[in-house]
Formats: structure tokens, sequence, C-alpha cells
């Protein structure tokens, strides 16, 4: 039989990992719970209509192809944390011989409302039981069970994980995130609930699993070590799981944080906006085709979707996009020959690039995206009172500093002779 601290630490760490995909479960939404007075935010609305994208899916048959919707959106309820937990023990490696089987166990407190957790055991005859197997009526009951003595119960909703023996210690764990109701005021408990059963390991030799969640496997090994060293050095932090009030602090910095990234978002997205009406305004004007216009209103399609999918590209994206669109800005429509003799003060000066320097595009205020590094529009505004070949030559020197090979002498003829490269960069850069 292996020794309950062994399972515990594989336990502590597919929490770990449970909660690295998905950090929060909405429906902690009571009255001193995580989400109480936070019902208001885009993170609660997003977590909920997530939860709704997952519950009316009905190709989502196996607990496996729910856990790996779960992963792709990163949202789920108890129900969805278990299966990712379960799914996780699948695949992974540990160098324990025994067989260590995964069991799904659901609290029932009324006809609609239940809770779920997953036990790690070593009960052959509790695991061959048949689905929905009733093993006993209160939760306390469970400990008096000889086949569970060296069970560990693995609560990602609460995040932690808990010997059997300690029921206490997770029955106080409730307690701190306010949900203790679904814990002690049970009319039945169901092992293997909807037969969503396994064994740590079953498919750690498949890799259409394990290549495919690579990174999540890597993230498991790395919280495993730390929790058997933890085990090796007897300290207090060793399957310590997380209270209330670390939890709670993270959401409310992870909430202000996506905010800020929704602003940033919008302004960038606005900045683009009224940088393409000024282009499409000269080249409508005079009926001619706006390449540019084109490109900038791809990026402006793709921040959209961001914006309204909630998602958050990281800064090296943003920037990216924010430099590729300044590099198209100088491209000559009406030739593709460089002249003779071509400087950075004889370069063509094109309406696009000219239209940056513009209130209505870049204004005095600053925009919110400008707080990221490299977003900064104070040379724009620097340049403000300059002529436009000061403020052209302004541009162009800021587009050698990103653009290979970094010398504006050798960078001007592109302008002219490689247009669609410039353009590609763009494309290359917007995700479709």
């Amino acid at each position: 039989m292996i020794d309950s601290d062994e399972l515990l630490a594989i336990g502590a760490a597919l929490v770990q990992t449970v909660r690295s995909q998905i950090k929060y479960s909405y429906n902690m939404n009571d009255k001193g719970q995580l989400f109480d007075g936070l019902k208001d935010t885009r993170m609660y609305t997003d977590l909920d209509l997530k939860f709704d994208i997952q519950r009316n899916d009905r190709t989502l048959t196996t607990y496996i192809k729910k856990a790996q919707k779960a992963i792709e959106l990163r949202a789920g309820l108890c129900g969805e944390l278990v299966k990712v937990a379960l799914y996780v023990a699948d695949m992974i490696k540990v160098d324990i011989e025994e067989t260590i089987y995964t069991s799904t166990i659901c609290l029932n407190t009324s006809k609609y409302i239940n809770h779920g957790f997953l036990i790690l055991h070593q009960s052959e005859e509790l695991h061959r039981k048949s689905d929905n197997y009733e093993i006993c009526a209160k939760i306390d009951e469970i400990k008096n069970i000889d086949s569970l003595n060296n069970a560990i119960l693995v609560d990602p909703w609460i995040y932690c994980a808990h010997k059997l023996e300690d029921l206490d210690n997770l029955l106080e764990t409730a307690k701190n995130y306010n949900v203790s109701g679904y814990y002690i005021n049970t009319k039945s408990i169901e092992f293997n609930y909807f037969g969503y059963k396994s064994s740590i390991s079953s498919l750690s030799k498949d890799d259409s699993h394990t290549n495919k969640y690579y990174n999540i496997l890597n993230n498991f090994y790395t919280y495993y070590k730390e929790q058997k060293q933890k085990l090796l050095n007897k300290g207090d932090s060793f399957a310590r799981g997380r209270r209330y009030s670390s939890v709670r602090r993270s959401l409310e910095y992870n909430i202000q944080q996506q905010q800020q990234q929704q602003q940033q978002l919008t302004s960038l997205r606005d900045f683009f906006t009224s940088l393409k009406n000024q282009s499409s305004y000269w080249y409508g004007h005079f009926g001619h085709r706006d390449n540019k216009g084109f490109y900038i209103s791809n990026v402006i399609t793709y921040l959209n979707t961001c914006i309204n999918n909630y998602y958050y590209p990281s800064e090296a994206k943003l920037i990216d996009l924010f430099e590729c669109i300044l590099r198209i800005l100088p491209i000559v429509r009406s030739s593709n020959t460089a002249p003779r003799n071509l400087s950075i003060n004889t370069i063509d000066m094109t309406k696009s690039a000219k239209g940056l320097f513009n209130l209505a595009v870049t204004p005095q205020e600053k925009y919110a995206f400008e707080e990221i590094p490299k977003l900064d529009l104070k040379w724009v505004r620097n340049a403000r009172n300059f002529n436009d070949r000061g403020k052209y030559n302004i541009l162009l020197t800021k587009i050698a500093e990103f653009t290979a090979p970094y010398d504006i002498n050798k960078i001007l003829p592109n302008f002219y002779t490689d247009k669609g490269g410039y353009y590609e960069l763009v494309k290359k850069a917007t995700p479709t």
C-alpha cells in the first residue's frame, strides 16, 4: 500500500495544475465567497458565458472531451475541474509501481445541487463498483471505509487536497471559502459519479494526448517535484493549498489587470481606426485602391475579436502589430521605382504617413495602450510643430529602429520596391 503522503504529493500537484489552467470558478458568488461584489465585472460575465458554451455543447460525450473543452476555454465549475484533474492524472507518469485509482465523488445536497471532487485510492473493489454507487449519506462516514484508509481527496474547486483521514481539514477549507453547505448538508454521496473513473498514468503512453498537453504536464511535474521536496523537508507548506484571502487578492488583481488590458486593446483599435480613416479618405477621394486601409482594417478586425472574446494578446504581439502598421505608412503607391539620389530628405511623403501627426489620430491626451513599452506616442506629439519634412524624418527614423537592416538609407528604397514585403509582414502578424 502506498504511503498517504506520497499520494498527497500527487493530489496537491494535480490541484495546482488544474488551477494553473482554470484560475477561478464563477459560481462562488454568494455573500462571503470569491465573486462577492464582483459579479458586474467582465471576468465574471466571461466565465459565465464560457460555462454556457460547455453546458450546451452536445459533442462533449466523454469526460476527456469535457476536460479538453474546459482547458480550451480556461473555465469551469467543480465538475469541469474534476474532469480536468482526472484527465491530467491519466496522462502523468509517476515513479510508483502500484495502481492508483482515480474516482469522482459526488456530494448530493438536493436534486439539483451537488458538489464533486476527485479521490485517489487503491481500492479495486470500489473502483469496480457501478456508476453512481451510493457509498454513504454523510461525508464523515467515508472515513469508516477501510479500503480507503490511505485515500486522498482532491478538491480543486476550493484549491486543496487532503488525506481522507484529515477530512476535518477539507471541511475547514470549505468553511474558509464559505461553501460549507455543499459538504455538510448531504443527502447521499455517490462514488464513480457518471462513470468518471480511471487510474493514474492510464494514458501516459498515448502521444495523441500527452503531446498536445505537453506544457500542462510539465506544469504538473514542476509542482510535483516541489511537493516532494516539501515532503522531504517536512515543512508546513507541504500540500497546504490556497486560502480564500490569497485567491481573492489574486482575483481582484486579475480583474484590474483585465480591465487595463481591455482599455489598452480598445484604445489601440481606436488609434488604428483613426489612422485608417485618414488613409481611406485620401484614397477614396481620388478613387485609388486602398491597400493600407485594407491591411489596417484586418488588424482592427482582429483586435475587435480579441475585445469581444476577452482574449488578450501579449504585449509583444501588440508591439509587432503597431510596428507593422507604422512600416506600411510611408509606402509610395504612385511608383515602383526608387528615384535617384533617394534620401530621407527627398523621399516622397504619403498622406497616410503624415496623417499620423494629425490631432484626430494622435491627440494630446495619451491613449491607454501607451502604457505598453515601445508604444508611447510622445515622439509624435513632440514633432507636432515641425514642418512636414521634419515630421516625416522623425517617422522614418523611428521605423528604422525596428526594421532590418536598421539603416535608414538602406530601408528607404523598400517603400517603392518592396511594398508587398511590408504588407506581408502585416498579414503574418495578424491572426485569422
